[in-house]
């Protein structure tokens, strides 16, 4: 494993968690409009 590897992992798990998290709220958020 490259040193580069270990490192850029990690950052990438932490952004497509962020990302889907990001896309479910907006998607919670829409349906509140629209239920609401």
């Amino acid at each position: 494993m490259m040193p580069t590897a270990t490192g850029i992992f990690p950052l990438i798990a932490v952004a497509l968690t962020a990302v889907v998290m990001a896309i479910f709220g907006a998607l919670a958020g829409r349906a509140r409009e629209i239920n609401g």
